[in-house]
């Protein structure tokens, strides 16, 4: 009888520990084996499922950390006209493409900006402005600019992104073209009509 009350007694005690999360008692008052090697690894599971989770996405977040931060060279190109092209002599159009900064809406001084130059090299000396006094040059915050009454002949259009100051920037940007502008091919006069009149009425 005091066996049954007592494993009676253990049964309630098991009950009401499983229910608290703790491993149960045996008959002797110790826990089992099993269930404490089960209670340890389910205790060490968290940590695993942890770092197999926050491993990945911590390295996503350092990556785009990353990837965010950096900034992209500049680069500059002439558009038009294009290598050894050849073109008309008079007004010639020198299109640029800039990347990686964006050059001044309307005030040159105010930012990055571009210099021009015809038949000149762009002047790239550190700390010192870039302008040549060799050919002309202009100096604006457009992407585009016209070389007006170009003569016939083999030319040289550059073009160099600059600070606000005019100065260079470390390294220079700068790009060239060499086109040959021809003057227009006069067309020929056509012949009076030798076709001869009707006689009036008259005659």
């Amino acid at each position: 009888m005091k066996s049954s009350v007592q494993r009676t007694l253990a049964l309630l005690r098991n009950q009401r520990l499983r229910t608290a999360g703790q491993p149960f008692l045996s008959r002797d008052g110790s826990p089992p084996d099993s269930v404490g090697r089960g209670t340890q690894t389910g205790k060490g599971s968290w940590p695993r499922a942890v770092l197999w989770v926050g491993l990945p996405i911590a390295g996503l977040f350092c990556f785009l950390l990353i990837s965010g931060g950096r900034k992209e060279a500049p680069t500059i190109g002439i558009v038009t006209p294009s290598r050894n092209a050849t073109v008309a002599a008079g007004d010639i159009l020198v299109s640029v493409q800039v990347t990686g900064v964006r050059p001044a809406s309307t005030n040159p001084a105010s930012g990055y900006h571009l210099h021009y130059y015809l038949d000149a090299n762009p002047p790239t000396a550190p700390g010192k402005p870039a302008i040549t006094t060799v050919g002309p040059w202009a100096s604006t915050a457009a992407s585009s600019y016209v070389w007006k009454n170009v003569a016939a002949g083999t030319h040289v259009l550059s073009v160099q992104l600059v600070r606000g100051d005019d100065t260079p920037l470390a390294p220079a940007l700068t790009d060239s073209v060499t086109v040959r502008a021809v003057s227009p091919i006069p067309q020929p006069s056509l012949p009076a009509s030798s076709t001869p009149r009707p006689p009036s009425r008259g005659s």
